[in-house]
């Protein structure tokens, strides 16, 4: 009682003249996962992430990445390996990954809890995620668009 029905409607489409229209060639401005990222590492230096990134004590480029970006975190101490993790961007966004280091890498999660990261495997990070390697860590970044 009292609902309205919906009936198929026949015939030609009303123009509804004066009616807003939204029209689906016009694509919505929408930025690559791959743009505006930085990291920064214990909380002092903002780095650009637009490709990939080494981070070590004394860090040499893998041949996986040849035009990766050489970061020296940890200089004098030995928490932190000589090539101890890269981070890295691509279509699907930032991610970390252990090179085989001593003292490890773990993403911090939601709940403050250490996810460690497997060595030689990919994990994605979000905005404001904290990593943790060795005796330093790192935050990534994105800026607003």
């Amino acid at each position: 009682e009292g609902a309205t029905q919906l009936r198929p409607h026949r015939g030609p489409v009303p123009d509804n003249e004066g009616a807003t229209h939204l029209s689906s060639a016009v694509p919505l401005a929408q930025r690559s996962l791959t743009e505006g990222w930085t990291i920064v590492v214990d909380g002092q230096r903002t780095i650009e992430l637009s490709g990939v990134l080494v981070l070590g004590r004394k860090p040499t480029m893998p041949p996986e990445h040849p035009s990766a970006v050489l970061v020296p975190v940890g200089e004098g101490g030995h928490a932190v390996s000589k090539n101890h993790l890269h981070v890295g961007i691509d279509q699907a966004g930032p991610w970390v990954l252990d090179a085989g280091s001593t003292n490890g890498t773990a993403v911090i999660k939601g709940n403050g809890e250490p996810e460690p990261c497997r060595p030689g495997v990919q994990m994605r990070l979000h905005d404001g995620q904290r990593v943790s390697f060795g005796d330093h860590s790192l935050v990534v970044r994105r800026r607003p668009a």
